[in-house]
C-alpha cells in the first residue's frame, strides 16, 4: 500500500485519485510561439519591453536592449541553488538585469506556463521543461520556431545530437538512491537491496505524475529487476510526495531513511546546508535531460542574452559545478559528476509514453 500523512512534505491523500499533469493544459502551451530570437509575435503586456529585437549575435545592441529591459524571467525545474549560482554569475557580468525564477517541478513549470498562456499574458522568457514528448508535439503542432547558433552563439558548444531545430539539451543528471545517513548505517547498496523488507515504512519516492523521467526510472527497473517491481516495490509501504525537492526535504528531516529516485542536485544542495544525507550511486541510471527554450515572453532580448549564458561554460560551470549533474557542454565543467557507465535515457517518444499512465496508476493510486 502507499503511506500518504498529512505532514508538511507528503502529498495527504490516502488511495486519492492519481496526481496527474492537468493535461488541458497542454492544449494551450501548444498555441505558444517560442521564438530563439525573441518575441516576434508580441507576449505580454509589459509597458517597459523593448518594442524591438537586436540583431543576432551577443552585442552591444543585444545589451544595451537587455539592460533597458531590465529582467528576465525563468521558469524551471532546476534546484534554487543551482539557480543561485546562476543568477549570481549572470548578474556578475550583466548587473543591469534582474533573473527572476519560478520553481517547481517538470509538471508544475507546465501547468504555471499553460495558466500564462489561457490567459493570454505570458509572464516566462525562458523555459526549461524535460518532458520531449510535450516539446515535439508543440513543434509538430507550430507551436515552436528554430533556435539558431547565430542568433545565441553558446549553442555551438554542444555536439550537434544535442541540439534540435528547437531546442537545446544543456544537461542531465542521474536519478539515483539517496539515504540518511545518521539514521541508517547500512544503506542499500543499489535497486534490489533498496527493495528489500528491512525498509518497510522507512522509504519514499516521488509521485512519478511530476516527471516523465520518473515514469521511465521505472521502466527502466521493470525491466532489469523484473515486471512486478512496482508491486514489490508498493509491499514496503513508502511514502508517496509532491515533488524531489519535497522528498529530498523529507528525507532530511528524518520522515524516512531511504528515497527511492532521488535527484542529485536536491540531495547535494541540502547535504551542502548539513543535512546528514547521501546519494548511492546505482546501476540503471537515468536522468532527466534539461532543453532550454525561449517563450514569447516580454523580455525577448534578455532572454535571448541570458540562454546564450545560461548554455556558456560560465553559465554551466555555474550550474553543474557543485556536483549535482553533468553538463553536455563539449568538454564539460569542472566538479561535474561523472555519470555512470551504464547510465540511460530510453526514447521517450516510442517506449516512456505508451507506458506512462500505466507507471501513474500503479504508483499513485496504489
Amino acid at each position: 500500500m502507499i503511506q500518504c500523512t498529512r505532514s508538511d512534505h507528503e502529498i495527504a491523500v490516502e488511495r486519492s485519485p492519481p496526481v496527474r499533469v492537468a493535461r488541458t493544459v497542454v492544449p494551450a502551451v501548444l498555441s505558444v510561439v517560442l521564438v530563439a530570437a525573441g518575441g516576434a509575435c508580441g507576449g505580454g503586456d509589459d509597458d517597459d519591453a523593448s518594442d524591438q529585437v537586436a540583431a543576432p549575435g551577443i552585442t552591444e545592441e543585444l545589451i544595451a536592449a537587455a539592460e533597458q529591459e531590465g529582467q528576465v524571467v525563468f521558469t524551471g525545474s532546476i534546484a534554487e541553488a543551482e539557480f543561485t549560482s546562476l543568477k549570481e554569475a549572470f548578474q556578475a557580468k550583466y548587473p543591469g538585469i534582474d533573473v527572476q525564477f519560478t520553481p517547481g517541478g517538470a509538471a508544475a513549470s507546465l501547468e504555471r506556463f499553460g495558466a500564462e498562456v489561457q490567459r493570454d499574458s505570458i509572464r516566462t522568457d525562458v523555459f526549461q521543461f524535460g518532458d520531449y514528448v510535450a516539446l515535439q508535439t508543440f513543434a509538430d503542432q507550430g507551436g515552436l520556431v528554430e533556435l539558431d547558433a547565430e542568433a545565441i552563439p553558446a549553442m555551438a558548444e554542444y555536439d550537434p545530437s544535442r541540439v534540435s531545430q528547437y531546442w537545446v539539451t544543456w544537461g542531465t543528471q542521474p536519478i539515483m538512491l539517496a539515504y540518511h545517513s545518521e539514521l541508517l548505517s547500512d544503506p542499500p547498496q543499489d535497486w534490489a537491496d533498496a527493495l528489500d523488507p528491512r525498509f518497510t515504512g522507512k522509504i519514499g519516492y516521488t509521485a512519478p505524475s511530476v516527471s516523465i523521467a520518473l515514469v521511465e526510472m521505472w521502466l527502466i527497473l521493470e525491466r532489469e529487476l523484473g515486471s512486478d517491481v512496482i508491486d514489490r516495490f508498493l509491499q514496503l509501504d513508502p511514502r508517496i510526495y509532491s515533488d524531489t525537492s519535497v522528498a529530498a526535504a523529507a528525507l532530511a528531516a528524518g520522515e524516512v531513511e531511504v528515497v527511492f529516485g532521488a535527484v542529485p542536485s536536491r540531495i547535494v544542495a541540502l547535504n551542502a546546508d548539513g543535512a546528514p544525507i547521501e546519494l548511492i550511486t546505482t546501476s540503471f541510471a537515468n536522468g532527466p535531460n534539461r532543453p532550454i527554450v525561449i517563450a514569447d515572453g516580454p523580455h525577448p532580448n534578455a532572454a535571448r542574452l541570458f540562454t546564450d549564458f545560461l548554455l556558456s561554460r560560465e553559465g554551466q560551470q555555474a550550474i553543474y559545478g557543485s556536483g549535482g549533474g553533468s553538463s553536455f557542454i563539449e568538454g564539460g565543467v569542472d566538479g561535474m559528476m561523472d555519470l555512470p557507465a551504464d547510465f540511460r535515457i530510453l526514447d521517450q517518444q516510442n517506449e516512456v509514453e505508451p507506458e506512462r499512465q500505466r507507471i501513474i496508476s500503479q504508483l499513485e493510486a496504489g
